[in-house]
């Protein structure tokens, strides 16, 4: 047997160098005995354990361990069983030969460090939650004087110097301590510093503020939503101990029933007579100016539109293009990034594939009224990039009326709604495009409306088969558009306005 001592529980950086060279010479798990602390000497370690030198790293054995695995190796050897330090080890070396070993549901270390790294993800989840800190006093600085809080926290493994940093990142704006039987950590607002472990009897029984979280706990529990296995699941009874609320638990669920019943037994509450008086009704459409006499000044009035906070991010209005007397027209949901800088509709990846498909379906776009639901690029900025986000029904409601404009002046024949959105919009239609798609539908005030998908959809599906097979089925819409436009027969409609 060779014996290996380390000085502390949980350095990895001090386990990882003693395990090193016994990696590189590949010495089976077997044959290790771990200690922590002192060497010491006993009747077991005498017989056991053969001052034998560390074996020297051997070249033809390089040593590998990626930076997950070191990241597991940390937490897991805060795993409070000794045993902890020989499966670490047993699945570092096989991983040298293979890189799958942690997976293998036969191989007992594997399945050990899985189970221990769980093990950990759970302590330190209940840690995050259970810590509950009691003022001690405050501290004099520049400025304002800080406030010194402390805790007691009976974890299960030992996880402090891993939690630790939750806590400064979280709590950054106080002095703190939290002490554990397995080791201490403190914050002063500029180093997290470590200790020994202590006992219970070092921290501060109750506080000032502890009346206070009292009230608040019971003030915010809810009678209705009871569940006590899953309260002891989350909050397990070992816990209660250390937590000010425990105390009112029991009182509070004990009363829960007779509070259910007084809810349930008060009348129902009106709202005040002067809400609907002053309650804005936020999907009332916008009034437009009086004097639109053409599309050209549907346009210009489009331009100064700031009837919802679209406006405020967007470039500008990205009105709709084509000729006035247009028999098809297509409505997309809102113009992109491109469309947005070029103040023009479809003019970007979606419009680009859209022209395509057009040139394919024997149509040409110079000879469609091509638009949008809604006329400024609503987006999440994300670094540099402008990332598309999909409009509310308050937007799609105040953009209602350019949209209204647009189909009275042009008239069109047939229009193609390319997605929900837009179907939405002419029809108001709420539910799934894929129901209604292919179903000609009749608009209330006349025109054909073809619902299809938009052609960004047809972007962010993977190149292949279904790529490939969807956007045979956008061309055939965009076919039998045309051959609507060309038909005096069109049959039968369906009303869908009221669906969804």
């Amino acid at each position: 047997m060779k014996r290996i001592t380390l000085s502390h529980e949980t350095d990895l950086t001090l386990w990882r160098e003693s395990v090193r060279p016994f990696l590189a010479a590949r010495v089976r798990s077997g044959s290790l005995l771990w200690r922590v602390g002192e060497a010491r000497t006993d009747l077991f370690s005498d017989m056991a354990a053969v001052p034998i030198k560390t074996p020297k790293s051997n070249a033809e054995y390089p040593v590998r361990i990626s930076k997950s695995h070191l990241s597991l190796c940390e937490r897991v050897l805060c795993h409070r069983d000794p045993a902890r330090f020989h499966h670490l080890y047993a699945l570092m070396l096989r991983l040298q030969t293979d890189p799958l070993a942690l997976d293998d549901p036969l191989f007992t270390s594997a399945n050990w460090v899985r189970d221990a790294d769980r093990a950990i993800g759970r302590d330190r989840h209940k840690m995050h939650a259970f810590v509950r800190f009691k003022k001690v006093g405050e501290r004099e600085t520049v400025g304002e004087p800080r406030e010194i809080f402390c805790a007691w926290f009976e974890p299960d493994h030992r996880i402090v110097e891993l939690t630790a940093a939750f806590f400064a990142r979280r709590f950054t704006g106080m002095d703190w301590s939290i002490l554990t039987p397995y080791g201490c950590s403190h914050w002063d607002g500029s180093d997290l510093k470590f200790s020994p472990p202590v006992e219970k009897s070092e921290a501060p029984t109750s506080d000032t503020t502890e009346a206070a979280w009292t009230t608040y706990y019971s003030s915010i529990f809810n009678p209705s939503r009871v569940k006590i296995g899953a309260m002891m699941s989350e909050m397990p009874k070992k816990y209660w101990k250390n937590l000010p609320e425990a105390k009112v638990i029991p009182q509070l669920l004990q009363q829960a029933e007779l509070r259910q019943s007084g809810f349930m037994s008060r009348p129902e509450t009106k709202p005040h007579l002067l809400t609907d008086k002053i309650k804005p009704d936020v999907y009332a459409r916008q009034e437009l100016p009086a004097k639109i006499r053409s599309l050209a000044d549907a346009a210009s009035a489009a331009a100064r539109c700031t009837n919802c906070s679209l406006h405020s991010c967007a470039t500008q209005t990205v009105f709709g293009e084509g000729p006035v007397d247009a028999r098809l027209m297509l409505v997309g949901e809102q113009p992109g990034d491109t469309e947005d800088l070029r103040g023009r509709p479809f003019v970007g990846p979606a419009g680009n594939l859209l022209n395509q498909a057009l040139t394919e379906a024997g149509l040409a776009r110079d000879d469609l009224y091509v638009t949008n639901a809604v006329k400024h690029f609503k987006f999440v900025p994300r670094g540099k990039s402008r990332i598309h986000k999909s409009p509310s029904t308050y937007e799609i409601q105040q953009c209602g009326p350019w949209l209204d404009l647009e189909r009275q002046f042009v008239k069109p024949v047939v229009i193609l709604a390319l997605g929900k959105t837009a179907l939405r919009s002419l029809s108001g239609y709420t539910g799934t495009l894929k129901a209604v798609r292919g179903t000609i539908v009749r608009s209330k005030s006349g025109e054909i409306i073809l619902p299809t998908v938009h052609p960004s959809y047809l972007l962010r599906l993977r190149e292949g088969p279904t790529r490939d097979s969807e956007y045979r089925s956008f061309v055939d819409d965009l076919t039998r558009a045309k051959a609507l436009i060309a038909s005096e027969a069109i049959a039968p409609f369906e009303d869908i306005s009221k669906a969804g």
